[in-house]
């Protein structure tokens, strides 16, 4: 006799019912509570015989069913963990009604009728991956937010500062410095050229004399400058708040990228991804991280739309469109790093290899007419079939040419 102890997760609690192959309820499905007396308590009503022939089951339900997997995988148990829009499609009928007592039972039933399809469970150093990567990005939006604000207060401190110091160099470690000490362009009028220098070369550590030039450039264009606020305003508090704040995100964020790297570098296939032209140490890894073994997958296809990079097929009477645009149904942000990759292989074999296969394909769907974003994601599509060919073969991207 099998037994099944299906959950319907909602954020905070849950609906648990115990239920055998026979589908006769043993534990009528009700509320409970994600803590551990719950749990333990729940754990505490349960038969050892039924236990030993139990399976529990869960749908992937954004980050509230973690802390449920979490509990049952410390107990020796762990769950089949179902893939949200394939339950959802299994749970459909006719009745529009919908309960989570229902969803409970529902989920019993697809576990009995073997209609599981699996949100596999990843190994832990994918899941601790995908938790940095998480991180990074939200550091990266703020970040982002904060440099947006940064460059509206230097327009109204110090306007003309931008034109010395492009974007490549106005976010530097240097010039944000700088700005820190110096945050309006009175302040910069008022400072002799020797202490400008010594500020910018304090960075680097390089002979003063080196930052001369640029300390003239500097002073010229805050005596320049027609400033929106005094120099005892408010706002060159906050220009010096903000660099610090960059300084430290982008501090943070690196430290992240190497851990991310570190953990990328103990899987299994990162050599091979990262063998890949055009593809760099960073890069693999935020492939890995949403990729994840890609070889679990039995065909090409299922990686294919996993990644929501399969083509929508619509079918009216007579009329086939075989090549309609992309799900977008799986993962938008393995879409995005795959985009990103081609995007920065493009660039750097028209420069260095010509003959890759990648461009030469991204080339050919341009020649074609398809808008440059198609013929990337196009071109994602090919990265992604030569990703999952050396994983399979285990072998280097030269030796899969």
């Amino acid at each position: 006799m099998r037994y099944c102890l299906s959950f319907d997760i909602a954020k905070g609690k849950s609906v648990a019912g115990l239920f055998d192959e026979n589908r006769e309820v043993l534990i009528k499905p009700h509320e409970i509570n994600h803590t551990k007396r719950d749990f333990d308590h729940l754990m505490q009503c349960l038969a050892d015989d039924v236990k030993d022939r139990m399976d529990v089951i869960m749908e992937s339900t954004s980050i509230y069913h973690e802390p449920v997997f979490h509990y049952f995988t410390e107990n020796g148990i762990v769950p089949i963990v179902l893939n949200a829009l394939i339950a959802k499609m299994q749970k459909q009928t006719l009745r529009k009604t919908k309960t989570d007592k229902l969803d409970c039972a529902h989920l019993a039933t697809i576990y009995f009728e073997n209609k599981q399809n699996l949100q596999t469970t990843h190994a832990r150093v994918y899941r601790e991956m995908q938790e940095l990567s998480r991180h990074i990005i939200g550091l990266t939006k703020t970040l982002i937010i904060h440099k947006n604000r940064f460059r509206q207060l230097i327009g109204k401190s110090f306007p003309l500062l931008e034109e010395i110091w492009k974007t490549k160099f106005f976010f530097g470690e240097t010039a944000l410095r700088f700005m820190i000490r110096y945050p309006h362009a009175d302040i910069v009028s008022e400072t002799r050229i020797d202490a400008l220098g010594n500020a910018l070369s304090s960075v680097s550590g390089r002979h003063k004399k080196q930052y001369l030039k640029m300390a003239l450039k500097v002073k010229q264009a805050a005596r320049d400058s027609l400033t929106a606020v005094d120099k005892t305003s408010v706002v060159c508090e906050e220009v010096s708040e903000l660099a610090e704040i960059i300084l430290v995100l982008e501090n943070q964020i690196e430290v992240r990228k190497r851990q991310l790297i570190e953990l990328a570098e103990k899987t299994k296939y990162y050599k091979n991804i990262n063998s890949i032209f055009g593809i760099g140490d960073w890069t693999a890894a935020s492939l890995i991280t949403e990729l994840k073994d890609v070889t679990r997958y039995s065909n090409i296809k299922k990686l294919t739309a996993g990644c929501g990079l399969d083509p929508t097929i619509v079918k009216s009477g007579k009329t086939i469109n075989y090549h309609g645009p992309i799900s977008k149904r799986g993962n938008p942000r393995a879409r995005c790093v795959l985009h990103s990759a081609v995007s920065t292989i493009v660039t750097v074999a028209s420069k260095n290899q010509k003959d890759n296969p990648i461009l030469l394909y991204y080339k050919k769907k341009r020649s074609e007419g398809k808008h440059h974003y198609a013929a990337l994601t196009a071109s994602a599509t090919k990265l992604l079939r030569i990703i999952y060919t050396i994983c399979v073969d285990d072998s280097t991207y030269r030796h899969s040419l």
